[in-house]
C-alpha cells in the first residue's frame, strides 16, 4: 500500500514517502531505521548524495514525521555562519522537548557551512547530547570537517544506489507501478522499465516523466531521456573534438550533475590510464563548481571543453 498526500496534485509530491516502508532504500538499512524509530529516537546522522532526486530530503522528512518531536530546520546555504550556530541552535537545544523525547535539529545543505560553524557544531553534538540530536544533508561529505563527520551515522546515497542497484531497481519498479495503479493509468511494463533505465537513480525524475507522459489515462512512450544513449552521443562528439556538438549534447541532459558520476564510474572504459589523472582533476574541480552554479549545464560544458581542447587527453 503506497502512502498518498491528498493535499498535493503533482505526483512527485503526492507520493513523497511518508513512512520507512515507502523509502527506496536497502532493506537492511530500513530495518536499522525501524529499530531507531521503535526506540523513539535516532543518533545524529548525515545524509549525503550528489545526484538530485535520490531521496535525501525524503529520508529526513520520514524520520521527522515518525519521530514527531520538536524540530528546528536550518538551510545551511543561507544560515551558514557561526552566529547562527551559537544563537539559534543554542536557544533551541538548551531546553527540554515538550514530549520529553530528544529534539531534532536538521541542517539542510550542510556542506555550505563555514569551517568555524562546523567546528561549533562538533562541540554542540556532545554538549546537547542529552536533549538533542542533529541531522545533516548535503551533496559533498568531503566538505564536512572530519571531527564533525566522525560524530555522525552516515548514509552516502551515491554509494548505496551503486552497491544496491539490483535491489533498489526492483523497489523503484514496484513503487512506480503502485503510483500508476493509484492514478488508474494504463501502461506497459516495458515502458516503466525504460524509464528506470533512463533516469536511475533519480526516482523524482522517473515520477515526473511518468506524469508528463500520461495522456488520457494512458502512459505514452514520450521522449525518454535515455541517459546512456545521451552519454554515448556525447562521447562520440568528444572523441571527434567537436565543440558545438558537445555543447548541444550537454544542453540535452536533464540532470547534468549525473555526468560527473558517469565519467568517474566509466573512466577506465573511456580514457587510457595516462589521461586519467588529468580527467580526475577536472572532475574534482568542476563538480565543485557545479555545486555552486545556478545553471548546472555551464560548468559541465566548461569541463568538457577543457578535455577536448587538451591534445594530451586521449580516448579509448
Amino acid at each position: 500500500m503506497i502512502s498518498v498526500n491528498d493535499d498535493e496534485n503533482v505526483w512527485a509530491e503526492k507520493y513523497r514517502p511518508q513512512t520507512v516502508d515507502d523509502l527506496v532504500f536497502p532493506e537492511e538499512l530500513k530495518e536499522k531505521l525501524r529499530e531507531w524509530l521503535a526506540d523513539g529516537e535516532i543518533p545524529s546522522i548525515g545524509i549525503f548524495g550528489n545526484i538530485p532526486g535520490t531521496g535525501k530530503s525524503s529520508l529526513l522528512n520520514v524520520l521527522i514525521k515518525q519521530l514527531n518531536t520538536d524540530t528546528l530546520w536550518i538551510n545551511g546555504s543561507k544560515e551558514n555562519g557561526i552566529d547562527v550556530m551559537r544563537n539559534k541552535i543554542g536557544n533551541f537545544a538548551d531546553t527540554m522537548s515538550m514530549s520529553g523525547a530528544h529534539k531534532l535539529i536538521c541542517i539542510d545543505e550542510a556542506d555550505y557551512l563555514t569551517v568555524n560553524a562546523q567546528a561549533t557544531l562538533r562541540s554542540d553534538i556532545e554538549l546537547y547530547s542529552q536533549k538533542t540530536r542533529f541531522a545533516f544533508t548535503g551533496n559533498f561529505p568531503d566538505r564536512i570537517i572530519e571531527p564533525l563527520l566522525s560524530r555522525l551515522q552516515k548514509f552516502n546515497l551515491d554509494t548505496i544506489y551503486t552497491e544496491h542497484k539490483k535491489e533498489l531497481g526492483v523497489q523503484i519498479f514496484k513503487r512506480l507501478i503502485a503510483i500508476l495503479d493509484a492514478e488508474k493509468v494504463k501502461y506497459e511494463q516495458k515502458l516503466v522499465l525504460e524509464v528506470i533505465k533512463a533516469y536511475y537513480p533519480s526516482s523524482r525524475n522517473m515520477i515526473m516523466h511518468l506524469e508528463q507522459n500520461t495522456v488520457n489515462g494512458e502512459l505514452r512512450e514520450g521522449n525518454i531521456n535515455k541517459a546512456n544513449a545521451v552519454f554515448d552521443a556525447l562521447l562520440i562528439s568528444m572523441k571527434e573534438r567537436k565543440f558545438k556538438a558537445v555543447r548541444s549534447a550537454v544542453t540535452d541532459l536533464l540532470v547534468p550533475e549525473m555526468a560527473y558520476s558517469y565519467f568517474w564510474n566509466n573512466i577506465d572504459e573511456i580514457f587510457p590510464i595516462q589521461s586519467q589523472p588529468t580527467v580526475i582533476m577536472l572532475l574534482a574541480d568542476y563538480q565543485d563548481f557545479s555545486s555552486r552554479a545556478k545553471n548546472k549545464h555551464i560548468p559541465l560544458a566548461a569541463m568538457l571543453t577543457k578535455i577536448i581542447s587538451d591534445s594530451d587527453v586521449k580516448f579509448n
